[in-house]
């Protein structure tokens, strides 16, 4: 029998799943975006279901060597959906969508055991919903970390508090596990421990006695206890994560940040700035102290500071829980620091703010809250402030609504997305670069080329440029020219990630073979698992007559990619050639599944199949090829093929 309590929580939770799909709905019609790119259009990790390998490898977020992200839990996520879906977006996005419900969900629920109001929880849960500053972690499929992290983050808190309040061992338990799922999701998650620590004082100032200093130290021993099992999660973690770096070579003794120490600041400057008001928004956002020292933009950062600290001081003394909900917001910044461990790079990118909007928040509606009571006191008076507030509430909501459903038209066109930050930060190299990618994968080949050039005005030894010129003009079928560029980005970086394998395609397309299979190989060597340079290798040695080579070299791009139609074809066909029919037919049968409009597939199956004497299966093939087959003379041979097996089978 269902509750009216159960009722109650299903109702706020279909409420909740309404207000943001009527706000992000329309990020299911995006698609990838930057860091997708690598991270699940060509990260060949996930295109097979091997989960030991996303917990024991160090390239199980992107795929490139020296990677320092650890995020095995959200590749396996990325992996389940390829596995449901293959490269279409709509799943990616539709699972971020559900994680952004609940992620809302838990703010609603934490916020309640937090406030004593379910009412204002619920508001603390719209606008952790609603906020545009969120926009980004919907429609943005790489930033499902983000969500996933603070889901984590929240549900370890949950269990926190449900055990400082007297329950069982299971609490710390689940929330040690759920702990180390939100550090497995994304490594930002470490910022929980900095609220969990600080919790204890907002309900307990530390006790008065005669010796001061033991009271001090029995204060903060109960104050670090309940907090052990997510402390010894923190501890195994962070000395799992410097054993699998130094096991890529990497020294974390040396490690720098790649922005000044005021750009953290900036960062969080802004950051709270963009909650208060949210624009402009935007993919990226440049760091004024990223590139130069600005002493008035200093000045101010210290005045707010000094400001800050100040008015935590005084909630500190007769708000607690705002004071501790600012802790929280502040933690959520920590992992962007200077420090030689996890993040170096302060990049300002607004799914990375998840975790302190959840604080964020929770003070809004604290200081909804605060305004409305002390604004309702009085018989008329109160009736008027309470329909004004509610009104107010509504033309908010709306108002966020709109400026999400306006996010996600923009992120719907890499175009819009990038032309956008280039408008906002014409300096930005690395938007003029993207933009460029988005023209060139439209066949805008001459406005890619213009804001590639642009990128190299900016930074004229930018080698992301040089080597988006080389792939262009590659496309563009102007060979000598992309081999200049590409030997150019070599200049600049010896072994720059990818161009020995393009460099090695243009070899390959003006016939210097030699030369060609000299660039897949160092290709290799750099990066093992290039499944494209092995698949590359594996077809010039079988234009050279060296089967056995090729055999292996297609085995290898196969390992890395399963879903390789060309080289599963390839493969088969070295075993149609040896008339080892079942391995050329399962090989055949494979490379159909994942290419069902391969002809070249269709018709060695179709022979493989005759050949083992499947007659009815041969002629079936045979028939469904011609049904397919282009009426151009080309392919006048898999016509007469197809013919003569079915004419065979009617005979």
């Amino acid at each position: 029998m269902i509750t009216g309590r159960v009722l109650a929580r299903l109702g706020i939770v279909g409420s909740l799943a309404a207000v943001v799909l009527a706000a992000h709905v329309g990020a299911l019609n995006g698609g990838f975006h930057y860091d997708d790119q690598p991270t699940i259009v060509g990260n060949p990790a996930i295109r097979s279901w091997q989960p030991l390998f996303y917990w024991t490898s160090p390239f199980a977020v992107s795929g490139e060597v020296g990677t320092e992200g650890y995020r095995p839990l959200t590749v396996a996520t990325f992996a389940a959906n390829y596995a449901l879906g293959r490269l279409d977006p709509f799943g990616y996005l539709v699972v971020n969508l559900v994680l952004h419900i609940a992620v809302s969900w838990m703010v609603y629920g934490v916020g309640r055991r937090l406030l004593g109001d379910w009412r204002w929880a619920l508001v603390a849960a719209v606008v952790f919903a609603l906020h545009p500053v969120n926009a980004e972690a919907v429609n943005y499929i790489v930033a499902r970390s983000s969500l996933l992290a603070a889901l984590g983050a929240l549900a370890a808190f949950w269990a926190f508090l449900r055990w400082r309040d007297g329950g069982g061992w299971a609490w710390p338990v689940l929330g040690a596990a759920v702990f180390a799922a939100a550090l497995f999701s994304k490594e930002s998650a470490v910022a929980l421990i900095i609220p969990l620590w600080a919790y204890h004082w907002v309900g307990e100032p530390p006790a008065e006695s005669g010796d001061g200093r033991r009271s001090r130290f029995s204060s903060l021993v109960s104050s670090v206890v309940p907090t052990l099992p997510w402390s010894a999660v923190l501890a195994v973690y962070l000395a799992g994560w410097w054993t699998l770096v130094a096991a890529v070579g990497r020294d974390i003794s040396v490690a720098v940040a790649a922005y000044p120490a005021w750009s953290v600041a900036e960062l969080v400057w802004r950051s709270l700035g963009l909650w208060v008001w949210p624009w402009p928004l935007g993919l990226e956002h440049s760091l004024t102290f990223a590139s130069r020292f600005d002493p008035w933009l200093a000045a101010g950062l210290v005045t707010a500071g000094l400001g800050g600290v100040v008015a935590g001081t005084v909630l500190w003394r007769r708000a607690r829980l705002a004071a501790w909900s600012l802790i929280w917001v502040f933690a959520g910044f920590a992992p962007l620091l200077p420090l030689p461990w996890l993040t170096t790079k302060g990049l300002f990118q607004e799914n990375r703010l998840a975790f302190s909007a959840v604080g964020l928040a929770w003070l809004t509606a604290m200081a909804a809250r605060a305004i409305v009571v002390r604004l309702c006191v009085g018989g008329g008076r109160a009736r008027f402030a309470r329909g004004a507030a509610a009104a107010i509430g509504v033309l908010v909501a709306v108002g966020a609504v709109g400026m999400d459903r306006a996010r996600s038209a923009v992120w719907n066109d890499d175009r819009r997305l990038w032309q956008e930050a280039v408008t906002r930060y014409p300096d930005n190299r690395g938007a003029h670069l993207n933009l460029g990618v988005a023209h060139m994968n439209r066949t805008q080949f001459d406005l890619a080329e213009d804001e590639f050039r642009r990128a190299l005005a900016v930074s004229p030894g930018y080698p992301r440029a040089y080597y988006a010129l080389g792939q262009l003009a590659l496309r563009r079928e102007r060979y000598d020219e992309a081999r200049q560029w590409l030997l150019q980005t070599i200049a600049v970086v010896p072994d720059y990630p990818n161009t020995h394998y393009v460099l090695g395609e243009v070899e390959r397309k003006q016939g210097r073979l030699e030369e060609a299979e000299a660039a897949f190989r160092r290709a290799v060597e750099l990066n093992p698992r290039d499944a494209k340079a092995h698949e590359r290798l594996g077809l010039l040695a079988h234009q050279a007559g060296n089967d056995a080579a090729a055999e292996t070299s297609y085995r290898a791009a196969l390992q890395h990619n399963p879903d390789s139609a060309i080289a599963r074809n390839n493969l088969g066909t070295i075993y149609l050639k040896r008339r080892d029919w079942p391995r050329a037919l399962e090989q055949f049968t494979l490379a159909a599944r994942r290419d069902p409009t391969d002809v070249d597939v269709a018709l060695n199956r179709m022979i493989a199949l005759d050949a083992l004497g499947r007659k009815e299966d041969a002629r079936a093939a045979a028939e469904a090829l011609l049904r397919t087959l282009p009426a151009d003379a080309r392919f006048d041979a898999y016509r007469r093929a197809a013919e003569t097996i079915v004419g065979r089978g009617r005979s």
